[in-house]
């Protein structure tokens, strides 16, 4: 997926070096409407660049599905020892997280062929790390 954005920035910078020499023919032949092209050139292709770039910075602000999951086992178990055995508010907790605990295990269920990449994504996880501290 980096890739991607990779290219779309490098193509965008092409587009933006073509609203420079644009502007700059319009500058030099004194043509006010080629000038003013060339920066709405610029302008619009700035905007794109800009939007691309927030696209990258949420996707990998985002993380991996497998910490994802990870943190929700955290809170589930932080919650589930805060209940001091209450079984209601156990209850509770489990109907709380049942859509997120069965989105994971279809993550884990998707992911299971390759235990060993599992195990390496969740050791990257800081919530994985707490959670074996906890045990």
């Amino acid at each position: 997926m980096e890739t991607t954005y990779i290219y779309a920035l490098s193509i965008l910078a092409l587009l933006i070096v073509i609203g420079l020499k644009l502007r700059q023919a319009g500058k030099d032949i004194e043509n006010k409407n080629l000038t003013q092209a060339g920066t709405l050139w610029l302008i619009v292709n700035g905007a794109s660049i800009l939007f691309v770039v927030v696209m990258m910075v949420i996707g990998l602000m985002k993380g991996s599905e497998i910490c994802n999951c990870s943190d929700i086992y955290l809170g589930i178990t932080k919650e589930a020892k805060a209940a001091n055995g209450d079984q209601k508010k156990i209850d509770a907790i489990q109907k709380k997280y049942k859509r997120d605990i069965e989105s994971c295990e279809k993550i884990f269920a998707d992911k299971s062929q390759d235990q060993s990449t599992i195990e390496k994504e969740l050791d990257k996880c800081p919530s994985y790390k707490q959670m074996k501290k906890m045990r």
